[in-house]
């Protein structure tokens, strides 16, 4: 009997696509024919966790969180390993003061930042501009998702971008079914990485944009806060319904940016522990220390779900003490941050 297959990827924002292998025709109206009981389907998740972030304070601060949850996985894995880890997805991009969280599998995220890097290494301009920083991160992932298209797509058939696409009339052309199969199989890969970039332009403005896989740019700035990953929709719908601001005081988007994170906990995929970092115009970011982040998690667990009588009684949290000094404190400590006199360091 002939091996068939049936694959079905979800991808980071939970689209789904339906792939057939084996199947007389290759189409769908054969599929019910040729699948009999006995055969197996193959189901095949791309697992990745979720990064937000949110502009607050008039503008003059940007609220980044992230979960610490890390995916690997191959392409014909079942079953990807997904855990939650100490490991920072909050990375600065070369000496700039440009950050990009990084969602999904970290190793083709970090060499798209590492491209980065480079590219702004040879054109530190290039990092004073939103323009200029979506112009080259997006090079960047597109340079980075040919060179894996090669390698999974290409190689394995002793192919090259070259012999694929301009062939020299010295070498006979390719087989049309063939081709079509090399060409669609490399438009499909999936990098299972997304990143989100933050950051102030040389003016002090915010700006919040992603770049998705093939190599997509979209800039934020008009709502002030967005999110990438498996959990993106939950925790982008949160911040919609708490009318999140760019006026918003920092105490106010830190909670709102943690309650949008806890969200999205309801996606498998997203892990439960959190990292926050608060980054204002000239400065690095400032990590928001384990015992902010303890408060934030005490008030949310004191806040009630409902001011309705519930079937089961929630357990009670008292409000943390002082909880209200202690997190204005630190806002106003990180806002009062001395900024560089040089946006570039040295």
């Amino acid at each position: 009997m002939q091996e068939k297959t049936i694959t079905i990827t979800i991808d980071e924002r939970g689209n789904s696509t339906l792939d057939l292998e084996g199947f007389a025709g290759k189409g769908c109206e054969k599929a019910s024919d040729d699948f009999r009981g006995g055969d197996l389907v193959k189901v095949q998740r791309r697992y990745m966790t979720v990064c937000l972030a949110t502009i607050a304070e008039k503008s003059r601060a940007i609220v980044m969180v992230s979960d610490k949850a890390v995916t690997y996985g191959h392409k014909d894995s079942l079953a990807p390993m997904q855990y939650d880890t100490d490991v920072k997805k909050v990375r600065r991009i070369g000496t700039t003061f440009w950050y990009a969280l990084i969602a999904g599998d970290p190793t083709f995220a970090l060499q798209v930042v590492d491209s980065a890097e480079q590219i702004i290494a040879k054109k530190p301009d290039v990092a004073e501009s939103l323009m200029g920083m979506m112009a080259c991160l997006k090079a960047a992932y597109k340079k980075k998702r040919e060179t894996l298209v090669s390698d999974l797509v290409l190689s394995p058939r002793l192919l090259t971008k070259e012999l694929l696409v301009s062939r020299s009339k010295e070498l006979l052309p390719l087989d049309r079914e063939f081709f079509v199969e090399v060409s669609d199989e490399a438009k499909s890969l999936k990098t299972g990485s997304s990143l989100l970039i933050c950051g102030f332009d040389k003016k002090g403005e915010p700006h919040i944009f992603s770049v998705t896989n093939p190599g997509v740019v979209n800039t934020h700035d008009l709502t002030g806060f967005h999110a990438v990953g498996i959990g993106a929709t939950m925790a982008i719908s949160r911040l919609l319904i708490l009318e999140s601001l760019k006026e918003d005081a920092l105490p106010l988007a830190i909670y709102q940016a943690f309650d949008s994170k806890v969200n999205a906990e309801v996606m498998q995929g997203v892990g439960y522990n959190w990292d926050a970092e608060i980054l204002v115009s000239g400065t690095e970011a400032q990590e928001v220390p384990k015992r902010i982040r303890s408060l934030v998690e005490g008030i949310y667990e004191s806040l009630p779900l409902t001011p309705l009588p519930l079937r089961k009684r929630r357990r009670e949290h008292a409000y943390p003490k002082n909880w209200q000094e202690k997190l204005d404190t630190f806002c106003k400590k990180v806002m009062r941050q001395p900024k560089h006199a040089n946006r570039r360091r040295k």
